[in-house]
């Protein structure tokens, strides 16, 4: 019994002592890999006397993004995993103690672009657009 606990025990240590890959040679400060992924920015600047809850539909399903203060801007990252496949985004803004809501077009985005969202006192006047 004794004998096959050491074995036991020789062999994860052996297991543990393999040799590991070599680390890989630093790039020269020229050559850094360019970062592709980048998130959209959200740009929100709420005109309303409310608070207004900012929801994104995804895949036609309306999902819970943020919250605008009454009166303040604001700007939020979109992270890429939130734009639809086809490359677009849509938003719903919700008066919150309200009943009125603005949906958004849905607007054609990049990965690196900033989206603004302007809403208004009455959410219906509210607009958003792409740069």
């Amino acid at each position: 019994m004794y004998v096959r606990t050491i074995a036991i025990f020789a062999a994860v240590l052996v297991a543990g002592c393999k040799p590991h890959r070599a680390a890989e040679p630093p790039t020269p400060a020229g050559d850094q890999p360019v970062v592709i992924e980048e998130d959209v920015v959200l740009q929100v600047s709420n005109n309303n006397w409310s608070d207004v809850v900012l929801y994104m539909v995804h895949d036609g399903r309306r999902m819970r993004f943020t919250v605008v203060t009454a009166a303040r801007s604001a700007e939020f990252a979109i992270p890429p995993r939130w734009i639809n496949a086809n490359g677009t985004v849509q938003f719903v803004a919700h008066r919150i103690g309200g009943t009125d809501e603005y949906i958004s077009p849905a607007v054609s985005v990049r990965l690196g672009h900033t989206v603004t969202l302007s809403l208004e006192s009455n959410l219906v006047r509210s607009s958003v657009g792409v740069w």
